[in-house]
């Protein structure tokens, strides 16, 4: 055109075949972004699980609500599209004194929430954002009973104890 808006003005497609789209901070898209973001959801679905005394012990989950890229497998979440994520989870525990929610991430404690109680079921939750790399970055939710009773019981109650998690825009 003879009167372009931009220095550059196009009608039509514009195609790089190779180098990808560089943006004014310097980035460089070489890939469309994913029309899906992983997300997921899951819950125990009724199943109590038992929690040794005193011991982080993993959370497991027997039903997934969604899981938009297949992303969760073996009770953990394994996100392959890098980027900052929300994690939640929600643990029913039936005892009272000290109790710890963690997220794991790979194998480590990521963030953890201390719950002090003197009543039974109590609903423990704990909420983060936390980068993934996209390939190896892989998140678990554990409990820690340190209450009263040398053992706990996780309540499987799907609406009541839960993990779920999505990517941020």
């Amino acid at each position: 055109t003879s009167t372009p808006a931009q220095k550059l003005s196009v009608v039509g497609t514009i195609e790089s075949t190779t180098g990808g789209i560089k943006f004014p901070d310097g980035s460089t898209q070489t890939v469309a972004a994913p029309t899906t973001f992983p997300s997921f959801s899951v819950h125990k679905n009724g199943t109590d699980q038992t929690v040794a005394y005193d011991t982080f012990v993993k959370v497991t989950w027997s039903t997934e609500e969604w899981d938009t890229n297949s992303n969760f497998a073996n009770d953990k979440f394994t996100p392959t599209v890098a980027g900052k994520y929300s994690l939640d989870a929600t643990v029913v525990l039936a005892e009272t004194g000290s109790i710890v929610l963690a997220i794991y991430k790979n194998g480590v404690i990521y963030k953890q929430f201390t719950h002090k109680t003197t009543t039974t079921h109590n609903a423990n939750t704990i909420s983060v954002s936390v980068d993934a790399n996209g390939s190896t970055d892989y998140f678990e939710v554990y409990i820690n009973n340190s209450a009263v009773d040398p053992s706990g019981t996780i309540y499987g109650l799907a609406a009541a104890t839960f993990f779920q998690g999505h990517k941020e825009p």
